[in-house]
């Protein structure tokens, strides 16, 4: 949890509102290509869960793990969310997590690569504010693709 100052009043990052961030953020990428929902109870059975660690060390924020295999393709493990600032700034906000979770989920449907456009959520840094036009693109294309296409960059 988070305390802050705004103007003389307290402000707090709760985990309930870093957990509806994250909802969010996974569900932005909702329909492209497929529908995505989420549980945030734990009721059903799930493809993957998304775990909240106080820090991933180093600068790392969000990760994404998955593993190929010919047989089964790309499996979702978990995502990894980080809750505190790898700056030493305290919890993360609401919006910083959003972002998280969704370049997170980018990764998990299988853009593996990071854009080199800042405006793209894909891109390495928090510096998007939403999923642009050319995520959705790449989105797109990724899933026009034929099962075991080989991407070369």
């Amino acid at each position: 949890m988070r305390s802050g100052s705004c103007g003389g009043l307290k402000t707090i990052t709760s985990p309930r509102r870093l957990q509806v961030a994250a909802t969010a953020g996974v569900r932005q990428w909702n329909g492209q290509p497929f529908p995505i929902s989420v549980d945030e109870r734990g009721n059903r059975e799930s493809h993957f869960e998304v775990r909240w660690r106080r820090s991933l060390g180093g600068r790392q924020i969000g990760v994404a793990r998955t593993q190929w295999s010919p047989e089964e393709g790309l499996q979702v493990l978990m995502l990894e969310l980080a809750a505190q600032s790898p700056f030493g700034t305290g919890t993360l906000e609401p919006r910083q997590v959003r972002l998280i979770a969704a370049h997170e989920m980018g990764h998990a449907l299988g853009i593996l690569m990071h854009s080199d456009n800042s405006r793209d959520v894909m891109y390495p840094t928090n510096t998007a504010t939403s999923l642009s036009a050319q995520n959705y693109k790449t989105m797109g294309a990724l899933y026009a693709l034929e099962d075991g296409t080989t991407i070369l960059r």
